[in-house]
């Protein structure tokens, strides 16, 4: 089943906030970091078959930070999005891009250009996972920039999963309490075109801002018992 059930007819298809990739070098390293650094657990992930990478999660309820590197060069080579993580570690840069969820992937893409952004020419890409406990996930997800760019935005995602799969959900205790995500910060060149293409994308429900600089996400803020946890 998908993740949100179909699309409703008639209306804008709902694309909201899903996940921000960490770019690292070691997982079980990144993991010790945000945990040391952030109070938050990562759990274990597994491999994306093909494509060289491989992660580990923060659930955060109806969201997620997915630590994700390359752990096969050669097959990430060959894939814009999977060197898109290896650039972003070179270049020091916490956050390789993030995603906004579909309840419908074609009607999002339709409505997106009907509303002047131009897409890409690249497809619909399917992908999966299996987790530690043999359960696999899958989902389809579309790119909004061509050829793996760093972007102000997002790729769009369709999970295929009953709720209780979706990485968000896994149980979990943050010793900092971190039960959601509250905003995002971007950046981009020119900011103000930016806020255009996104406000032709995202629900107007998200919070976010885009600033000026290179293009990409600058930070998240998730919701804590304590006030908000920023990562950057």
């Amino acid at each position: 089943m998908r993740l949100n059930g179909g699309g409703a007819g008639g209306r804008r298809p709902r694309v909201q906030f899903d996940h921000v990739q960490v770019a690292v070098g070691e997982l079980d390293a990144a993991a010790e970091h945000f945990a040391s650094s952030y109070g938050l657990v990562a759990l274990q992930g597994g491999r994306h078959p093909g494509r060289g990478t491989g992660n580990m999660i923060v659930p955060l309820g109806r969201s997620y930070l997915e630590l994700i590197a390359v752990v096969e060069e050669s097959e990430a080579e060959s894939f814009p999005t999977s060197s898109r993580v290896r650039r972003a570690l070179e270049s020091g840069r916490t956050f390789a891009t993030w995603a906004a969820r579909t309840e419908d992937l074609e009607a999002a893409r339709a409505d997106i250009a009907a509303r002047g952004l131009p897409l890409p020419s690249s497809e619909i890409v399917n992908g999966r996972r299996r987790r530690p406990d043999g359960q696999e996930l899958a989902w389809r997800s579309a790119e909004l920039v061509a050829n793996g760019q760093f972007s102000a935005m997002p790729f769009l995602i369709e999970w295929d999963v009953p709720p209780e799969l979706f990485p968000g959900a896994a149980p979990v205790r943050h010793p900092s309490g971190a039960r959601g995500f509250l905003s995002i910060v971007l950046s981009d060149p020119d900011p103000e075109q930016a806020r255009l293409d996104l406000g032709r994308v995202l629900a107007a429900d998200l919070d976010y801002s885009v600033e000026e600089g290179p293009p990409g996400v600058v930070e998240i803020t998730l919701d804590t018992p304590a006030g908000p946890l920023r990562v950057r």
